[in-house]
């Protein structure tokens, strides 16, 4: 049964080539109700027999909205997930832009660890966080912004959280020092950064208690001495709010629409590269079995 759709919307298509990958992501984001993960509203088989989505997809590509490779043959059939509209866009863009401080990086801490927490209440794991999958939305009240945990791809059935812990630190740090997310530090290089995060984390803000309950957080999560739940019960990061200027929201609104097409692009790839490893793990361990024989 379909969640009521009462809110606005984004559909991502795949083609039935890749429909595994979007079983997936299905399975696991709509099984995830929570105010901050990203509500997986619907999902549907488009076929285009008059080619209207060929044709908008063309447009796309013509008018620069999507700038990767041109397919040469589109598919006449779509898996069309109806997920959540989250207008604010992304943290890593907020970050980038210089429009996030403590309170805001520590709103986030809070929000994601919550969301988080329930995802592995139900012995599942995310395994793709990072600031580019941490989307935000205009609070109904229109004071803050609501933080919401993205992108159920590579997310699997397990009660092995570490990844989740380390992915969780390293979006941190990265947010926090405005770092590209490519390279998380090595377990003997950790005690370090988290030092480095204390010290100057959102140097410009000046309230450094703040900034060492968000490194503490780092700190914990690294040495995978803390739970999700610990993090989003934290009486430091219980009032924290995620606000950004009222003359900046038509800016990041208009950049969130901007964002969708290559966000998507990026994540389907390395979804596709993931699972793509994983058959070719699979026909290696299956010819070992064979010559095993």
């Amino acid at each position: 049964m379909p969640r009521r759709l009462c809110c606005d919307q984004v559909v991502k298509l795949q083609s039935p080539r890749w429909a595994a990958v979007a079983a997936q992501e299905w399975a696991h984001g709509s099984k995830c109700a929570h105010e901050h993960v990203v509500a997986h509203l619907q999902v549907l088989v488009h076929y285009d027999g008059k080619s209207e989505l060929e044709r908008k997809i063309g447009k796309a590509f013509d008018d620069g909205v999507f700038t990767g490779k041109r397919p040469k043959i589109l598919s006449d059939r779509y898996i069309c997930m109806v997920l959540e509209y989250m207008d604010r866009g992304t943290a890593q863009h907020l970050s980038k832009k210089g429009l996030l401080d403590l309170e805001g990086l520590a709103a986030i801490t809070r929000q994601v660890s919550s969301a988080l927490a329930f995802i592995h209440k139900g012995k599942q794991t995310h395994n793709d966080i990072k600031p580019e999958n941490i989307l935000l939305r205009k609070s109904e009240s229109g004071d803050h912004l609501v933080v919401k945990l993205a992108d159920f791809g590579l997310a699997q059935w397990s009660v092995e959280r570490q990844r989740d812990a380390e992915l969780m630190a390293y979006s941190l740090w990265c947010l926090g020092l405005d770092e590209l997310f490519e390279h998380m530090p090595g377990k003997p290089e950790r005690s370090a950064a988290a030092d480095r995060f204390e010290a100057e984390a959102l140097a410009k803000d000046s309230r450094q208690d703040l900034r060492s309950s968000v490194a503490k957080v780092v700190r914990d999560l690294w040495a995978g001495s803390t739970e999700m739940a610990v993090v989003a019960a934290s009486e430091e990061l219980r009032d924290m709010q995620l606000t950004i200027h009222h003359t900046k929201h038509e800016e990041i609104e208009a950049n969130a629409r901007q964002e969708i097409p290559p966000r998507l692009e990026r994540q389907a790839k390395l979804w596709r590269a993931v699972h793509m490893a994983n058959i070719v793990k699979k026909w290696s361990h299956a010819d070992d079995l064979e010559d095993a024989q």
